[in-house]
């Protein structure tokens, strides 16, 4: 057993792999970071609702197609222009053009924002800074 070393020089070791008290907890947030966390969850789920939702109205059929691989099936703008047959830069500007009709469309929905679950604090948000589309 780990822990009954008696007096050899691996004692110290083997009692602190053993001991409870030394082994890191499985949460190591505070539970203000947990709930900001599960904040950010469901404001996020809201987003993405609402981005299936607003999509088909203002992008075109590429850009919807370059936004379902990226945002919802993860890929990178190679993998997409490889499964597509396009040209990379063309996976980018794709991208670049969907998030600037869709951050139009967000600004012009203000009853969107109105329904919007709030955050109780933004952790890790930078503020004062406007957002870009993905570079490139």
């Amino acid at each position: 057993m780990r822990g009954d070393c008696g007096n050899c020089i691996f004692a110290r070791i083997c009692h602190q792999q053993s001991c409870p008290a030394s082994r890191p907890t499985p949460w190591h947030e505070t539970p203000e970071e947990i709930e900001a966390g599960l904040a950010w969850g469901e404001r996020k789920a809201f987003l993405m609702l609402w981005l299936r939702r607003h999509m088909g109205k203002v992008l075109s059929r590429r850009q919807r197609k370059v936004v379902e691989l990226y945002l919802f099936r993860g890929m990178t703008f190679r993998e997409i222009a490889k499964a597509t047959g396009a040209d990379r830069s063309v996976v980018c500007r794709a991208m670049k053009g969907s998030v600037v009709r869709l951050h139009r469309l967000w600004r012009t929905k203000q009853a969107a924002v109105s329904t919007l679950p709030a955050a109780k604090s933004e952790v890790g948000a930078k503020r004062g800074r406007k957002r870009r589309p993905p570079s490139c």
